[in-house]
């Protein structure tokens, strides 16, 4: 470690400091002592090196301490802003599930108002079952009793009869034709009230569909607005703290030298309260004596000083 650098450095220095002695010393040494010095220069510049390479790793590990401390309240600062962004995330997500009970409720409106469409569908259709059943009673009673005219007729082969069989037949044809038209009216009518009915649901269901929409864009909007703002606090946060930093960093310098200032001043002042204690000692003590001795036209003296 370093501390054996220092010894290989100290214990350089001292061979190198042996053998100039030596050469001064000896002449017959000499010899010897300029190829130990030889070797020795050989080492020289190694161990400089590795005194330099001592010198950068110490200023390194400095930088690196500095950089850590920078880094950790960096961190600090990082984590207050994301424990901000994660309430209001977490309120962002608040107002996301409200949106989502929102949407559930509208979508069972819209599935409430199918099965109510369904319900009115059913019930006209069991409605215009009845009123066909009915009339095909009619007309099986009506066929029936014409069948029985027919046989009757064929029975009595009487003209007037067949007259009258002539007559009901243009009155069966008539209330036949009728039939047909009233029944073709009661399509007609079922019809429209079906497409009535069609175009109410499919418009309601747009308009269910519209909201629906317009409710998760709006949600959309608010969401981004959110993240733009928080964005904005997240950077003029950090500004803020940059800004603090300075201004600590400057009020720390203001401080120290206030700090030094006080301690001369206090200094100056201890010296002045001695010096003033000092005088008042030596006031009482000649007014001491001159209270002693009397100077008021043989009255006796006050002390000048009294306190």
């Amino acid at each position: 470690g370093n501390h054996q650098i220092e010894s290989q450095l100290s214990d350089f220095k001292q061979k190198y400091n042996n053998a100039q002695t030596a050469l001064n010393i000896s002449d017959n040494q000499r010899e010897k002592l300029l190829k130990d010095l030889k070797v020795l220069e050989k080492y020289k510049s190694r161990f400089e090196a590795l005194q330099n390479e001592f010198k950068l790793q110490n200023r390194l590990l400095d930088e690196l301490k500095g950089q850590k401390i920078k880094n950790l309240e960096k961190i600090g600062e990082l984590e207050t802003i994301k424990s901000n962004q994660e309430k209001s995330i977490s309120n962002l997500n608040k107002k996301y599930q409200e949106a989502n009970s929102e949407i559930a409720r509208l979508e069972a409106i819209i599935r409430e108002k199918d099965l109510s469409t369904e319900e009115l569908e059913l019930k006209l259709k069991e409605k215009y079952k009845a009123i066909i059943e009915e009339k095909d009673k009619e007309y099986k009673d009506m066929l029936h009793e014409k069948n029985r005219a027919y046989e009757k007729l064929e029975k009595e082969k009487n003209q007037e009869y067949k007259n009258m069989l002539e007559e009901r037949n243009r009155a069966y044809n008539k209330l036949e034709q009728e039939k047909i038209k009233e029944y073709r009216n009661m399509l007609e009518e079922k019809n429209s009230a079906y497409d009535k009915l069609e175009q109410e649901k499919t418009k309601e269901y747009k308009d269910m569909v519209q909201q629906y929409s317009e409710t998760i864009e709006k949600l959309k909007e608010e969401h981004t607005k959110s993240y733009i703002k928080l964005e904005k606090e997240k950077d003029s946060i950090e500004d803020e703290y940059e800004t603090f930093k300075i201004n600590f960093n400057l009020d720390s310098d203001r401080l120290a030298s206030l700090e030094s200032d006080y301690e001369k001043m206090y200094g100056t002042l201890n010296r002045v309260i001695e010096e003033r204690d000092d005088l008042l000692s030596r006031l009482r003590a000649i007014s001491s004596v001159v209270g002693a001795i009397g100077i008021d036209r043989g009255e006796k003296s006050q002390p000048l000083l009294e306190n």
